[in-house]
């Protein structure tokens, strides 16, 4: 089975993450990290001067104190050295309205 990490900007209790999760599972091993709290407009911002704090939420699951972009990154850093096959990001509960 591949080897996928999702992620979001919306945070860990968004509906569409969990729908997600639902259509994955099963597919793929999963794992799972996202902001603790809704990024919307972050995507690309990466935290460069404070600590990320790591939250593990469940099996696989977890949410971190940084954007969107520091969640793929400690995921593929620390959480996953094995590398991803695939990142899948999303399902976005508002506008995509970045680049």
């Amino acid at each position: 089975m591949p080897n996928v990490v999702i992620t979001n900007d919306d945070g860990p209790t968004s509906p569409g993450l969990r729908a997600l999760l639902e259509e994955l599972r099963g597919l793929a091993r999963l794992l799972t990290v996202v902001p603790e709290k809704n990024m919307g407009g972050m995507g690309k911002s990466i935290t460069l001067w404070k600590p990320i704090a790591i939250r593990e939420l469940g099996p696989s699951f977890y949410a971190i104190s940084g954007t969107p972009a520091d969640a793929f990154l400690i995921a593929l850093e620390l959480l996953r050295p094995d590398r991803p096959d695939v990142l899948v990001s999303g399902i976005n509960m508002g506008p995509n309205i970045g680049i």
